[in-house]
């Protein structure tokens, strides 16, 4: 009797998790998907906005870190001219000193010479005139006294030039020095005032860093709802046996799939992707040293572009724009169906151009390229799809 009411209970338990299960597949419709890529969509679109000022922010940032190094770069070279400048100075000073010590000695000499005339009575041209012995010696001796005269006269006449010339190289370094340390205040409130710029920049640059992981968080919330919805529809399409998402029958292509990834985002999904060439294939791994396929291009989306996709290839499916053969760009995803025993889309690659993907295959080969022309992918291809 025990038994038997174990079992009855066991069955209804079992009746209520089954419609537990359809009324969780049902939970969502097309209508739902279509609202949630919306969400999605705007999200991306904010996350756009908050990029790209972000991206304003960082270029005024640099522009005025450049002004800030020109003007560090000017501070430098003006303290090395008031430096020469100083240096001039005090070789001229020195110079100045010893054309001093000339003067003094040659004035020294001059007066020993004149005090030695007075002391032998020979203090002037008649004294000369008077002790000269004849008219020969007279005019040697007027010719010795003028000699001697005009030549410490024009020692001292050059020593005083000099020091002229000195003292006005002086000044004029002087005004030099001065005109530098004015330029150099100059420069430096132009430093400060940039600085202060620069703080002020940082901390919006600061803000938008915050602006923009959130538009970030919020785009892959969105985009992780679009993909459960998108993945409860596939699970309700193979459960009602409809296969309306894969499994041999016909993709609902998009009208309007959006624009191809850029160039310069193609090749960060690129350089990332290449990144893990070789590694091994493991089911249900995510990266970063072993993958399953869906695994691969979520981890290869989400570090390059910072873009959240769904865990699986039947989630992916769900949530991209499906496109045609003739409308693949680089960076799309290929889908593939059959290639497992379950009726949908069981695999997913990273189309790169050429008729080629990137993808981790299976056990055995690991993350790889492979031709889409190979019949093996080409039977088994089910449509390409744009994030």
């Amino acid at each position: 009797m025990l038994r038997k009411i174990a079992i009855i209970t066991l069955i209804m338990i079992l009746t209520v998790s089954s419609s537990v299960c359809v009324s969780y597949a049902a939970k969502y419709s097309s209508s739902d998907l279509a609202g949630a890529k919306q969400k999605t969509q705007s999200a991306k679109s904010a996350l756009d906005a908050a990029q790209q000022a972000q991206a304003a922010v960082q270029a005024d940032v640099d522009a005025l870190q450049k002004k800030i190094n020109a003007s560090v770069a000017r501070l430098t070279n003006l303290n090395n001219k008031i430096a020469e400048t100083q240096l001039k100075m005090e070789e001229l000073s020195e110079k100045l000193f010893d054309l001093e010590e000339q003067l003094s000695t040659q004035q020294s000499d001059l007066n020993t010479w004149l005090r030695q005339m007075y002391l032998t009575g020979n203090t002037n041209m008649v004294d000369v005139l008077l002790t000269s012995e004849n008219f020969m010696d007279l005019i040697s001796n007027m010719d010795m006294v003028k000699r001697i005269y005009d030549f410490d006269m024009q020692i001292m006449r050059e020593i005083q030039e000099k020091q002229d010339e000195i003292e006005k190289n002086k000044e004029e370094l002087k005004e030099t020095s001065a005109s530098l340390a004015e330029q150099k205040e100059s420069v430096e409130q132009e430093k400060q005032t940039l600085t202060a710029d620069q703080k002020v920049l940082e901390a919006e640059l600061t803000k938008a860093g915050k602006s923009t992981k959130a538009a970030k968080d919020a785009y892959n919330k969105a985009m992780a709802t679009q993909s459960s919805i998108a993945s409860s529809i596939a699970r309700q399409s193979v459960s009602s046996g409809s296969g309306s998402s894969g499994g041999g029958s016909s993709p609902s292509y998009s009208s309007n799939p959006g624009e191809a990834l850029t160039s310069a985002d193609f090749q960060k999904i690129l350089a990332e992707a290449n990144k893990h060439l070789g590694k091994r294939y493991v089911y249900g791994a995510s990266g970063p040293n072993t993958f399953d396929c869906s695994g691969f291009v979520s981890y290869v989306y989400s570090h390059a572009l910072g873009i959240g996709l769904s865990r699986s290839a039947q989630g992916m499916a769900g949530s991209v724009n499906k496109i045609r053969g003739s409308e693949r760009q680089p960076g799309d995803l290929v889908f593939f169906t059959g290639t497992s025993s379950h009726a949908y889309i069981s695999h997913v690659g990273i189309y790169v151009g050429g008729g080629r993907m990137i993808h981790a295959s299976s056990t055995g080969r690991g993350v790889v390229y492979d031709d889409l022309d190979d019949s093996y992918y080409a039977s088994k291809l089910y449509c390409y799809g744009r994030v």
